[in-house]
């Protein structure tokens, strides 16, 4: 299924995709360009960083409002039989309200037959995908794991010394060492999220359920006060994001302009620029 065929309120909305060559040096490389909505406060890995370098906790409450929509959208996406396949904190983007969206479908795939195939960013593959084995649903859940867990720290994944599959190979993520602040329910999803073994993991379903109740409130605890992430985000914004359909040639300057237009109406878009 191509990404333009995906319609959710958390699924980034696919606009175009058009063609066009570029020149470098004596040489041309035909350049996809891939117009996507545009979601004004940048992505969660800016939302995360600005609260590390504020050094100043996510509250519980927004996180699991974050979680919970991002776990619908992938509810919604393996239901239509997708599966995302590469689930970090820069592929998830925040529009002006606060809402958050999945982008950047470039390595999605429809679930058929067997996949064994190892793509993805390396310090975020499940430990089933590193090891070549094949692998469904659940590693998307230690994808939405790995966000949980970078918020929940304010640290992220490509900074640590070696990569967090194999660490829960040996040893598992144990919620005692999360931040106290959270509430033992949601520290426990997120370890859980992050099981070594794809059929222990939740399932999307159950996420959403235990996000639910934290949002409410009823996680056992954790912190309800409101803080920095409730207020105004810095304007982050990204070239980013994947497409789907038969592209169709242009000329650069009539690609670009097209662009701008849109971008002088008022209506906001991000584009990516692969290189083929």
């Amino acid at each position: 299924m191509s990404h333009q065929r995906l319609e959710h309120v958390g699924v980034c909305r696919y606009e175009d995709v058009f063609l066009h060559e570029q020149l470098h040096g004596r040489e041309s490389k035909l350049v996809v360009c891939i117009v996507m909505e545009f979601c004004e406060k940048g992505d969660l890995a800016g939302a995360i960083g600005h609260h590390r370098d504020r050094r100043t906790p996510i509250p519980e409450r927004l996180l699991s409002k974050w979680m919970h929509d991002m776990c619908q959208a992938l509810k919604y996406i393996h239901a239509a039989g997708v599966l995302h396949r590469d689930l970090k904190s820069p592929n998830i983007f925040v529009t002006r309200d606060g809402a958050v969206k999945l982008g950047d479908f470039g390595l999605a795939r429809q679930v058929t037959g067997d996949i064994r195939s190892r793509v993805g960013t390396p310090c975020y593959l499940a430990p089933e995908v590193l090891q070549s084995d094949s692998y469904a649903e659940p590693a998307d859940v230690w994808g939405c794991g790995c966000i949980a867990f970078e918020a929940v720290t304010l640290s992220f994944l490509w900074d640590r010394k070696g990569l967090l599959a194999v660490q829960v190979l040996s040893e598992a993520v144990n919620a005692a060492k999360l931040p106290s602040l959270y509430s033992l329910e949601f520290r426990t999803l997120v370890t859980q999220m992050l099981d070594k073994t794809p059929h222990r993991r939740p399932s999307v379903s159950a996420c959403i359920s235990v996000f639910a109740r934290c949002l409410a409130g009823n996680g056992g605890g954790g912190s309800s006060r409101q803080g920095p992430a409730d207020e105004q985000q810095p304007d982050v914004r990204r070239v980013g994001g994947e497409g789907g359909g038969k592209p169709r040639i242009r000329k650069r300057d009539e690609a670009m302009n097209g662009v701008h237009a849109a971008v002088e109406a008022g209506g906001w878009l991000w584009v990516r620029v692969v290189l083929v």
